[in-house]
């Protein structure tokens, strides 16, 4: 089919008014969409927000269930240690009996023989 220019032009004018109708009905949806992807991006912001704030949130409930048991593990490190210097002192004292029992068996062993030369003589 052989078109003349006016066919043509007509054709052009038919389709640009179709565009300008197209445009005319669908101009409110698209900016109804625009209004909706305005929206959609303040509630996608809140939502790294409120992400962010229960992230928060979170850590400091870990912080507030952890640090009372820390706490309570260096108050007892602090009392095993105390408890670990009682018993080194007494292992200490226990060290020293061998020879505090020699010097008492040396001595009741002098004394025996004084009372033997005594009763002796």
């Amino acid at each position: 089919m052989n078109m003349t220019k006016e066919d043509l032009n007509a054709l052009k004018d038919s389709i640009n008014a179709i565009g300008v109708m197209m445009d005319e009905k669908f101009g409110s949806v698209n900016t109804r969409l625009d209004g909706i992807d305005t929206r959609l991006d303040r509630v996608d912001s809140g939502l790294v927000k409120v992400n962010d704030r229960l992230t928060y949130i979170e850590v400091v409930q870990i912080e507030n269930d952890i640090n009372p048991k820390i706490q309570l593990l260096f108050e007892a490190q602090e009392t095993t240690n105390e408890r670990l210097g009682e018993i080194n002192e007494r292992l200490d004292k226990l060290e020293e009996l061998p020879d505090k029992i020699n010097d008492i068996h040396n001595a009741t062993m002098a004394l025996q023989e004084i009372l033997y030369n005594h009763v002796k003589n």
